[in-house]
């Protein structure tokens, strides 16, 4: 059967916005009818199936009064969230996303008319209230977690803090916390809201599925899945080391060790950590090589590390890696990072923090090497000896390789959520029945 599957995400780049344009792009190749909505504020593709969404004013102002709408719809009240909360929130955090915005999103006719609707990337696209109170009751819904934002009360990640599994309040990550702050009134608001819909939540990690499974949020859910990302294992792929030094101008005798993120400078990738680290490895002298936003040479010295900004071309990505002569993923927190992913892909072994789901995949002595989350002198330990040992370098470079190509493929993860849809569309457990037997008529 030919599903028709819509779905949602603030933008199609960036790491979750890849990684749903991919399953996206997976799922028409499979011969489903599949559409990806994102915010018109965010840069669109050269793609027909990918376009920017527009909301419509009709709003069913009864409904969304029953979850507290008629008050949070107020523009001067968000803003008063806003000024309290957030604006002198404490350093070393990353985004922090309310569920409101000033302009109502309800649930439209196109999406109605799915099969199934599939929720990605949120942040800045939709306002909760409106969207989800619009929401018939009985369509399926599959949310693919990309961090923990859908579950808390507003964290993208908690840094170890678990008052998600009760109510959240006295936040953290914001000012002038209390029992009753923006994070307690935000996971009160998407519990109540969640409760009543056919909702199913799927993860790239077990790590970040366990998390969901404990969360308030989602204790009415229908169903938890795992399902790893799929990476393009054709563009993806083992270049000769020497030769990928060469054409990116560097000296092909001189080891290199490649760090990349959407953010470098977002604390939660490690890049302090590393520089920590990378003070320890005089005697193997490499040479960093960093990508991605906001990409520099950071704390490493001027003379150790080149930089090439950010990389949104595959192909020169998977330069980029194969010239690596080892990936260093120092992420204090992570879902299940696509750069390891994509340089194990490329041939080249891991040096990581066991952060999240990373473990999943770095998989010591096998695919690459892991130190406890946030060991400098561990980290810096487990580079020196991957520089220092040619051997140890390939054997875990060929394994890694291996691993994505029968674990983290892209056709297997576009094939498994095709199976997933299938499954929720042939029982009740997907939606009610009377739904089914009116869309079949």
């Amino acid at each position: 059967m030919r599903y028709k599957i819509e779905h949602l995400c603030y933008s199609p780049h960036g790491g979750a916005g890849l990684a749903a344009l991919r399953l996206h792009r997976g799922l028409v190749g499979l011969g489903l009818a599949s559409r990806l909505w994102h915010s018109p504020r965010a840069p669109g593709v050269a793609d027909p199936t990918v376009q920017s969404i527009s909301w419509s004013a009709r709003v069913p102002w009864r409904r969304l009064a029953s979850v507290g709408w008629q008050a949070s719809r107020q523009a001067w009240l968000y803003e008063r969230r806003k000024r309290r909360f957030l604006r002198h929130r404490p350093a070393g955090f990353e985004v922090f996303s309310p569920v409101w915005l000033r302009q109502a999103t309800p649930f439209g006719d196109a999406l109605a008319r799915a099969d199934v609707v599939v929720l990605h990337w949120l942040g800045k696209l939709l306002d909760f209230p409106s969207f989800f109170a619009s929401a018939p009751a009985d369509k399926p819904i599959v949310w693919v977690l990309h961090d923990m934002h859908p579950f808390t009360g507003g964290c993208h990640f908690s840094a170890g803090c678990q008052r998600f599994t009760e109510g959240c309040g006295c936040c953290p990550q914001l000012d002038r916390a209390g029992p009753d702050d923006l994070s307690a009134e935000a996971l009160s608001l998407k519990t109540t809201l969640y409760a009543r819909l056919a909702l199913h939540v799927a993860a790239p990690s077990r790590w970040l599925t366990e998390l969901a499974r404990r969360s308030r949020a989602f204790a009415g859910s229908r169903s938890f899945h795992t399902i790893p990302y799929g990476i393009d294992a054709e563009a993806m792929r083992p270049i000769d080391k020497r030769e990928a030094k060469r054409r990116l101008g560097l000296d092909p005798e001189r080891l290199t060790v490649g760090f990349g993120a959407a953010d470098c400078r977002n604390p939660r990738k490690g890049m302090v950590p590393l520089a920590a680290a990378w003070r320890q490895l005089s005697e193997s002298n490499p040479v960093g090589l960093l990508f991605g936003g906001g990409a520099s040479t950071g704390g490493l010295p001027d003379d150790a590390a080149v930089s090439f900004g950010y990389v949104d071309d595959p192909h020169r990505q998977a330069l980029i890696y194969a010239a690596a002569d080892v990936f260093v993923l120092p992420s204090l927190e992570d879902n299940l990072p696509q750069t390891g992913l994509e340089a194990m892909a490329c041939g080249t072994p891991v040096v990581a923090f066991a952060a999240g789901g990373i473990p999943e995949y770095v998989r010591h002595e096998e695919t690459g090497l892991l130190a406890p989350v946030g060991d400098a002198e561990a980290l810096a330990g487990h580079l020196r000896r991957m520089l220092a040992d040619g051997e140890l370098r390939r054997r875990l470079g060929h394994a890694a390789r291996r691993a994505v190509e029968q674990q983290y493929a892209a056709p297997s993860e576009a094939e498994a959520y095709r199976d997933l849809f299938g499954r929720l569309l042939a029982s009740d457990f997907g939606g009610s029945g009377a739904w089914r037997r009116a869309r079949a008529g």
